[in-house]
Order: structure tokens, then sequence, then C-alpha cells
């Protein structure tokens, strides 16, 4: 797969081939074992582990099939039949400076790929693929050096997001089951009151009441997309698939981008007590996934501007204010009322809730709005706290991607990070 690459003074441009030995690994997948004393590379995301081992040496490894992540290890190893195994022919070549500049190849490789069942590479396809590289070692490693600084940056930010979901996870499965006392303390069973519902035990400062005590539905308006527009308009719409996939469980309409309909629509269809209100909760009403039916968002800032609940959803609105907004939206994505949503839902292939399904739905809360807005407010914090680490994450993947197009073709160079050493 030779390609015209211009070559930067002091690079070369190589194929893999004539660098690199490239042979494949001899093991089955069934030889892995969970205590084994060796890594052992196969067609699997993860390391597996091996109680032996055929080479002792640094390599790149490559899966034939599956998972087509570049992977360096240095030290006794085994690998997969299907895994093809990369070692130095050169002593002048770093191979943690291929392993940066062969993933992005291998990547657009597979992506131009046409497999029959499942797409796959060939030795051949490896030995074709064409890098440049600096002619100095020394020049490659501080490439990779940097590349890799980058790289441990980005894996220590995913490891924080999860960590802090995880700790959302958790602060929404006790706040919304135990509440908080007058003194900002988790309630505990050992400690404070509870009574008995129909959802179990809850705290005495709580009630229970069925969904239809509190809401009432309004109708949506089922446009498809060609009735929508992202130009400027009058009336924006959500449609069930934003709910799914792109926003978080408090919605303001200052956040979001979503569609307007489409000015040949008329808005003569559209009744005005249909508009969105702050509070309002929207429930995207069928999903391929039961996980995902019935999702729902709450309405907590629109700024006056008109907002309908479109295709596939179900618009809820308070008749009896027993929630403040900003705390019901955490509510409906509490276990307690997402299992039930759950139970309620019909389908095979698409799942789907009715409106008459909701009134089953039982909803626990506190009867005090002090305590309801500052649950809401630890709650919010904490995803503000997620969505600040999510923002320092996309910038770390766009550096990385702009330091592997200038660092890999030479068009900046690392000469002065060496002399500075």
């Amino acid at each position: 797969m030779s390609e015209k690459i211009k070559v930067p003074e002091g690079w070369e441009s190589v194929e893999l081939g004539e660098i690199l030995k490239i042979e494949t690994g001899s093991k089955n997948a069934e030889d892995s074992l969970l205590d084994g004393n060796y890594s052992f590379f196969t067609r699997a995301e993860e390391t597996q582990k091996i109680d032996t081992y055929s080479y002792d040496t640094e390599a790149l490894f490559i899966a034939g099939e599956g998972n087509f992540r570049v992977k360096y290890y240095k030290g006794k190893f085994e690998a997969h039949q299907r895994t093809y195994i990369l070692t130095s022919k050169n002593k002048n070549i770093d191979l943690l400076y291929l392993q940066k500049a062969i993933q992005p190849k291998i990547t657009k490789l597979i992506s131009t790929s046409v497999g029959s069942t499942v797409m796959s590479l060939r030795k051949p396809q490896i030995a074709e693929i064409d890098i440049l590289t600096p002619k100095k070692k020394q020049e490659q490693q501080k490439i990779a050096e940097v590349l890799s600084e980058v790289d441990s940056a980005i894996s220590k930010t995913k490891e924080l997001l999860s960590k802090n979901e995880r700790l959302k996870t958790a602060l929404m499965q006790d706040l919304l089951s135990y509440g908080i006392d007058e003194n900002g303390k988790v309630r505990n069973p050992k400690t404070h009151k509870f009574k008995s519902s129909l959802l179990g035990d809850i705290p005495n400062e709580w009630e229970l009441k069925l969904f239809t005590e509190i809401y009432s539905f309004k109708t949506t308006n089922s446009l498809s997309r060609d009735e929508l527009t992202y130009d400027n308009g009058l009336v924006k719409n959500i449609h069930y698939g934003d709910i799914h996939t792109k926003f978080s469980i408090l919605f303001n309409i200052e956040n979001e981008t979503i569609p307007y309909i489409n000015s040949s629509f008329s808005l003569d269809r559209v009744n005005s007590e249909n508009y969105c209100l702050e509070g309002d909760i929207i429930f995207a009403d069928a999903s391929e996934d039961i996980n995902d039916v019935g999702k729902s968002i709450e309405i907590v800032y629109v700024n006056g501007k008109k907002l309908l609940s479109g295709l596939h959803t179900l618009l809820a609105r308070q008749k009896v204010q027993k929630l403040i907004v900003g705390f019901s939206g955490y509510l409906f994505m509490s276990n307690r009322i997402r299992n039930q949503i759950k139970m309620e839902a019909q389908g095979a292939k698409v799942f789907g809730i009715s409106k008459t399904s909701f009134s089953n739905i039982k909803i626990a809360f506190p009867t005090n709005p002090k305590e309801q807005k500052k649950i809401a407010q630890i709650l919010s914090s904490q995803d503000e706290k997620i969505e600040d680490i999510k923002t320092k994450l996309t910038k770390l993947k766009s550096l990385k991607i702009a330091l592997m197009q200038d660092l890999l073709s030479g068009k900046k160079r690392v000469t002065k990070l060496m002399e500075s050493k």
C-alpha cells in the first residue's frame, strides 16, 4: 500500500516489512489462565495471562481480527495464532515510536477494508504499510515520549471520569433511597426512623404517591426529522433520540443543540398548553434497549423560548406541586423508578411504555422542599464535576490528534526538546 509521502530532512520512508520481522503466535484462546505468570496477547482488548512463554523480547502486537489496537510489550510472553508479533530487524528502530506511527495507519486500513463477515488483517497488508521515521533513534524516542505523556494524561483523565461516574451512581442510590437529615447527613436505617411502603422502607419524612396522583400527560407532537431544521426558527423540538443520546438528566435549553420546527410546519397545529415548561418531565417512550425505555429529562430552563415534546416522547406536568424544579429529573432516573418502568415496558425487538402504564408507577420522595433542593444540589455539583472532566478529556484527545499529525509527519521537530536535556 505504498503511497507518496513528503519526507522531511533527516527522515526516511520505509515499509514495515523492511524493518520489522512479522510473525504470528501459536497459542489458542483457550490456553489463557486467570492466574498465569506471563502475558498472553490475543484478539481481546485486554492482555490475557498464561503459564508458558515462547518469547522474551521487545515487540509490538496487532490482532488479525477484532481488536486492532497496536500494543507494546517488553519481556516474556505468548501470542495467539491470529495475533501478529512485530520485532525489530534494526537496532536503530524504536518500537515505542513505531507503535505511535503504526496505529493511525492500521485504523485507516481497517476503515477502508471490506471483509465478508469479520474484518481482518493479513501479514502482507501489515508488511506493506509505509511510515515516516526519523533516521536518528533519539528523535524517534523523544516523539514517543511526548505522545506517551499525552496518552498517560488521557488514561488518568479517563480513570478520573470513571471514578466520578461511579461516585454519582452511588450518591444517587443513597440520596434517592435514604435522603438527607437536618444535619446534612445521609439517613441510615440503623439510626433514623423508616416506615414500610409498597417500594420497601422509606424515611419517615418521605411520602409515597402514584405517578398519576402528581402528574398528568400533555399531548406531544409526532414530527419526523424531515419537518425539523437546525436553521434559526421559532420553536424547538425534542425527539426521543435526543433523550437517548444527547441530554443530561436536567435539560437547559441554552446548553443543548436541538432542531427547530421547519417553517413549512403550521404552528396552528400546536396547542399553546403543549409548550414545555420548567419542571416538566419528558420520557422517551420507545427504545431497542430495555435499559433506555422510559429514559427521561427534566426541563429546568427554557428562558421564555418555545419548546415542544416530539416524536416518541411523553410529556408529563405536575398537577399537584410536590417536586421542585431540578430534583425530579434525578428522581426519575433513580433505580427505584427506572426498575418499575422497565417492568412495565412491552415489546420484543423494540420496547415501549404507554401513558397507561405510568398509572402503576410509584414515587417515593421527601415532603420537605429543602431536602429535595439539597439532594439536587449535591447531584448537580457532581454532574458539573463530571462535565468538567469530560471537557478536559476532549481537549486532551484533540491535543493528541494535533501532535500526532505534526510529530509523526516531521512537520514539527523535537530537536530543540532533545537539545534541552
